[in-house]
C-alpha cells in the first residue's frame, strides 16, 4: 500500500496522527464534521461566483477530495496529495492558486486580523503542498491564497501570500520522517531530523 499525505492534514501538529493516518489507521468522522465539510464543499462553489463578480478569472476545480485536478509530490516512502481549489488571476495578479476556507465569524475575523500564516499556519503548509506540485507540473504560479468565508455574514476576504521554498523543504522532509517511520511518534512528539 503506498502511504498518501493529503494536502489538508500536512500542516496537523501531531505527527502521530499523521503517522497513523499514513498506515492506515484512519479516523472516524463524527455526523457533524461531515456536516461542516459539506457546508463548506457548497459555499465554496459560492465563492467561485463572487471571486467571478469581483472580476477575477476563475480556473476552478469542483468537488473537493473527487476533484478532476490531483497534484501529487512523489516522496521518500509515500506521496503528498491533493485537490487545489483553484486558480484565479486578473491583470496585475497572475496565476494565484488559493484555497478556499469556511469559517464562523469569530475564527473569521481572527484569521483576517492576523493573517494565514500567524493564525490559521495549517492552511498555509496545505496551499505549498498544492504550490509545489502544481510548479512540478508544469503549472505557472504567481502568488498563493485564501479565500475565506464567514458562515454567519457571508463576508469574503483574501490573503495572498508568497511561496516559501524553505517552507516547502521543511513539509517534505516531516512528511519523509512520517513516512518511513517504522512506529508511531509518542503523542505530542514531533519527530526531528
Amino acid at each position: 500500500m503506498e502511504k498518501v499525505m493529503r494536502a489538508s492534514r500536512v500542516g496537523f501538529p501531531c505527527d502521530r496522527c499523521l503517522w497513523y493516518s499514513v498506515n492506515g489507521f484512519n479516523e472516524d468522522v463524527s455526523e457533524k464534521s461531515r456536516r461542516i465539510f459539506a457546508v463548506g464543499t457548497a459555499l465554496e462553489a459560492v465563492a467561485v461566483n463572487w471571486l467571478k463578480d469581483d472580476g477575477w478569472d476563475v480556473r476552478y476545480n469542483p468537488g473537493s477530495q473527487e476533484a478532476d485536478l490531483e497534484l501529487t509530490i512523489p516522496l521518500t516512502g509515500g506521496k503528498l496529495a491533493g485537490h487545489p481549489d483553484c486558480f484565479i488571476s486578473k491583470p496585475g495578479k497572475e496565476n494565484i492558486l488559493i484555497d478556499i476556507k469556511t469559517m464562523n465569524e469569530r475564527s473569521f475575523n481572527q484569521w483576517k486580523r492576523n493573517g494565514t500564516e500567524k493564525d490559521k499556519p495549517q492552511y498555509l503548509d496545505q496551499v505549498h503542498v498544492y504550490a509545489e506540485a502544481a510548479m512540478r507540473a508544469g503549472f505557472p504560479l504567481g502568488r498563493l491564497g485564501i479565500v475565506g468565508v464567514n458562515k454567519n455574514n457571508s463576508a469574503m476576504h483574501i490573503d495572498l501570500f508568497d511561496f516559501e521554498p524553505e517552507r516547502m523543504s521543511a513539509i517534505i522532509e516531516r512528511t519523509e520522517r512520517i513516512f518511513t517511520a517504522t512506529e508511531a511518534p509518542e503523542p505530542g512528539e514531533r519527530m526531528e531530523v
